[in-house]
Formats: C-alpha cells, sequence, structure tokens
C-alpha cells in the first residue's frame, strides 16, 4: 500500500501498522516523540496504541520521560519503517471504493466505462471509507473531492487515521451536502472551540474517540444544527457544567463509567429538545428524585440497561422526572434480576409510567397495563414513602378506594410459590404458580390446561380450613368463588394443597 506521506511532519501523527503483504492491520497508534532515545542508537518513534495491551511503558525510559500517555503502560519506542503506515487521502480512499485509482486509470483496457463510473459517484448519497487509513482531505483534492463526493449525506470514516478536528472541518467543507458523519475509533484533538463547517452536521458519531461530552458543548457554536451526537466507549466518568445544545433530540452515553445520577441531572437542563438519552453499561445505582422545576416532558426513550440500579425509589424518581416516557430498558439491572417472580417486576415498573409503550423491548399492551395498573394499588409502595408515584391518580382512575390498613412491603416471603390442583370433572392436573398471580392470568392458564374454547368459566377454590382452637383441621374444605378477575390468589387467601375447581360448559 503507497504510503501518502512517509516523512512526518508534525505530532501527534496518526499511524496504522502494515502486515508483511503491504496491507492495513487495524493496529492503531499516535505518534506523540520522533528523534533520539539515550542509550539507542538512532531515531525512534513513540508510540501510544489504541490498543493498550500493546504498550510497555508510559513514554519514559530509565527515568526520563519523553512524551505523555493518556493511559498509564500504553506506549513503546518503534523503530521508523516502511510498516508504519501514515495514511492515505479521503478522495484516494473513496475512489478506490467506489471509482477507480489513478494506476487503474493509466492501464485500463476500456476507459470509457471507468470514466462513467467514476462519474456516477457523485450521485452516492450514503457512503463509507471506515478502515482504510484516511486521514484527512489532500489540500491539492479539494475541488475533485467537492464534484465527486458532492452528494453525500451520509459518511463513515470510522477506524481511521484522522488526528484533529480541523482535518474534520476540513473534510466536511468538501462535501456541502453532509449530515451524518461517523468517526468512531479516530483519535480526534480538540484544540479550537469554533469550526466553521461542521455545523451543517445533524448527526455525529464519536464512539471510542476518547473525547469527552465538556469538549463537544464547548464547540456549541458549531453544533447549532446537530439533533444526535453518540460518546459511547470513551472513558467518561464526569459531566462538568457545560453550554446548551438546543437542538440535540438524542444523546448516547452508553459504555462509560459515569456513577453518579446527578451528573446525568446536571446535563439535561442544558439539553431542553432531548428525547432519547442512552446511557446502558454505566455504573449508575441510585437516582435522587427530582426538585419541581427538573421534570423533562419531551424525553421519550430512555436506556439504562447494565446499570446497578437496585431499588424501587429510583424508578419512583425516574416516572416523577419523565413524565412522559414511552420506552425505558432496565434488563440486566440488580433490580429486574432478583428472585422476584419477572412478571411482577415488569408489572412493577409499567404501572409507575404513564405513558409507557414498550419496556425491555417488549411492548405494553392495553391488557398489560391494566393489569400492572390493578396489580400496583392493591400492592402500593410502603407507607413511609411520600413519593408515591402514581398511586393516587391510579385509585381515582378505578374508582378504588384503598385500605384503612397501612400498606405491607411486599417480600419475597408473599410471593413464595404455591402447589394447588387445578381439578375440572375426573381431570386433575396439580400446578406451581406464584400467589401473587391474577385470577385473570390464571384463567389463561386453565384455558390451555384443559383445552378450553374460552377462558369464561367459573372458577372456585377449594381450601383446607385453618385448624381450630384445638388444633384440629376440620375434613370439610371451605368454599370461595374466584369472581374478579383483577385480584390475586393471596387477595382469596389460596394457600399450598388448596383446590381449585372449574365448572365450564364447554
Amino acid at each position: 500500500m503507497d504510503n501518502h506521506h512517509g516523512d512526518i511532519k508534525k505530532l501527534p501523527q496518526r499511524i496504522e501498522i502494515l502486515t508483511s503483504k503491504g496491507e492495513l492491520s487495524d493496529v492503531r497508534g499516535t505518534i506523540k516523540y520522533s528523534g533520539l532515545v539515550d542509550g539507542a542508537e538512532g531515531d525512534w518513534f513513540g508510540i501510544e496504541w489504541d490498543d493498550i495491551s500493546r504498550g510497555k511503558h508510559s513514554g519514559e525510559k530509565e527515568g526520563k520521560q519523553y512524551f505523555e500517555t493518556i493511559f498509564p503502560n500504553s506506549a513503546t519506542f518503534v523503530r521508523p519503517s516502511k510498516k508504519i503506515y501514515t495514511g492515505q487521502s479521503f478522495l484516494k480512499a473513496f475512489r478506490s471504493r467506489y471509482g477507480y485509482s489513478d494506476s487503474a486509470l493509466e492501464f485500463a483496457p476500456n476507459i470509457d466505462r471507468i470514466t462513467k463510473k467514476l462519474s456516477q459517484t457523485d450521485q452516492l448519497k450514503i457512503a463509507s471509507v471506515d478502515h482504510m487509513g484516511v486521514y484527512g482531505v489532500d489540500d491539492l483534492e479539494k475541488e475533485n473531492t467537492k464534484q465527486e463526493a458532492k452528494s453525500i449525506r451520509q459518511l463513515s470514516v470510522a477506524h481511521s487515521l484522522i488526528s484533529d478536528m480541523e482535518d474534520v472541518d476540513k473534510l466536511v467543507a468538501c462535501l456541502p451536502n453532509l449530515q451524518d458523519l461517523d468517526l468512531s475509533s479516530n483519535r480526534i484533538r480538540i484544540t479550537n472551540d469554533d469550526y466553521s463547517h461542521i455545523c451543517q452536521l445533524k448527526s455525529m458519531k464519536l464512539n471510542n474517540t476518547l473525547i469527552k461530552y465538556q469538549q463537544i458543548t464547548q464547540m456549541h457554536h458549531s453544533l447549532s444544527s446537530l439533533e444526535e451526537l453518540e460518546l459511547a466507549y470513551n472513558n467518561i466518568t464526569s459531566l462538568p457544567a457545560s453550554y446548551t445544545l438546543g437542538n440535540l433530540q438524542i444523546l448516547s452515553l452508553a459504555h462509560n463509567n459515569i456513577n453518579e445520577w446527578n451528573e446525568i441531572e446536571g446535563i439535561l437542563i442544558n439539553l431542553p429538545n432531548l428525547q432519547t438519552l442512552k446511557l446502558n453499561h454505566n455504573k449508575i445505582g441510585r437516582i435522587s428524585y427530582p426538585t419541581s422545576n427538573t421534570a423533562n416532558s419531551r424525553l421519550k426513550t430512555l436506556i439504562l440497561s447494565h446499570n446497578g440500579i437496585d431499588n424501587w425509589k429510583s424508578i419512583d424518581a425516574l416516572s416523577l422526572r419523565f413524565t412522559q416516557l414511552e420506552s425505558l430498558s432496565l434488563t440486566d439491572c440488580p433490580l429486574m434480576s432478583t428472585q422476584c417472580d419477572v412478571g411482577i417486576l415488569r408489572q412493577s415498573v409499567i404501572a409507575r409510567f404513564e405513558k409507557l409503550e414498550t419496556l425491555n423491548l417488549s411492548e405494553v399492551s392495553i391488557d398489560e397495563r391494566k393489569d400492572a395498573e390493578y396489580f400496583y394499588i392493591r400492592n402500593p409502595p410502603t407507607e413511609e414513602d411520600p413519593k408515591r408515584a402514581r398511586y393516587h391518580s391510579l385509585c381515582q382512575k378505578y374508582d378504588y378506594q384503598p385500605s384503612v390498613q397501612p400498606a405491607k412491603k411486599l417480600t419475597h416471603l408473599q410471593l413464595k410459590k404455591l402447589s394447588i390442583d387445578i381439578r375440572m370433572d375426573s381431570k386433575t392436573y396439580p400446578l406451581t404458580t406464584i400467589s401473587s398471580i391474577t385470577i385473570k392470568k390464571l384463567r389463561l392458564i386453565i384455558k390451555r390446561l384443559f383445552d378450553l374454547p374460552s377462558s369464561d368459566f367459573k372458577l372456585i377454590a377449594s381450601m383446607i380450613p385453618p385448624p381450630n382452637m384445638f388444633g384440629v383441621v376440620d375434613e370439610e374444605r371451605t368454599e370461595v368463588v374466584l369472581d374478579d378477575d383483577y385480584k390475586d390468589l393471596r387477595w382469596f387467601s389460596v394457600e399450598n394443597g388448596d383446590h381449585i375447581v372449574v365448572h365450564s360448559d364447554k
């Protein structure tokens, strides 16, 4: 592969190692030092590797510091060689993937066909030159770039050798219709706050670039049109006070190291139009109740999967904070991974969010919402919790009169498994379920067990009576009609060993 600039003209300089066959290897790094090293002959490059496992030191040798590294033990000294590739221009990579190469033109037997193919590249709207060692735009190729790639609206230059936001700005200047730019897995310096061309972008993907959120917001004048921003895998731990990104609608901070919800609160005030927030794979454990002026009426999608959330107060806080939330993901959070019944956990979340349409990527049906809300008002949060989200409004919605007795906390013991018999005519099926299953759900199970055409049948619980004052249990069972589909077996005091008798006119 032709090495565009064999001479290192400025530092830091992005590079990629070539294989023995002269092909790109996906092993990239940044040259941060070029020169002599004490105790070694000749010139050396000091390289910090993107894959830090390749490193052996932090830019020092025998007590002398030659350069600084972002991560400890991520660097090595390497001899200059032809295997160190400093990249190619965007136009060369673009032509190579979509059009032609200069050598192809020189020896092509059918020049007209290649020229026709080239003429069609100016109609491309979506393009990718990722994994092609692109460093930016060659100053001598700007006009040709503007002509040949003028229609591109969506472009990926991920896994490349771009080293400075100034190079990004020059590239965007040559692509007048560009709106969506993916720069993931580059190492890009931001040395200014104002860039004149990237203001046209509506979407920027900067995953695995180590760029921090604060650096982006300091460029807010240059990002006035930005609607989508991705900053995943950037080792972000904090979100300092920032400027407003007034048009931002989608923000991803996934796969970082954020552990305090207050960090999120600090930026939300400057994102008035945010609708989607991706925070999966962070370390957030507890979410505090919002103050009266922090409710966000626009956020519709919140992804919190793979965090440390382990308490219901955090869920209540979210429901008060994001009143218009339509989609929520909490998979692999400790709260959703307890031994409690998955169905009960799901109901308990759904009932807290009035507008929720999707939970953990699964649609919330009308019937499921009704079941969840009925379950919630019959098993409300404890009285000592002053922020019982939605409880009173749901009682009004269903004209439900709360018990004068203090609400009891739902425990794992109360959700214990029940072993009962389901009987119909001469058939008996043993069933293991949980005490909190609603009669409506029990009907569906029975319908399948007995292959009934509908769930319109009468259920009677035949229960073993409690022992009398002498400790003797009456042989005659107590019968109770299970006549409320939205109550559960606990409500009817069904215990282990009881029978459910099915009366059907099938």
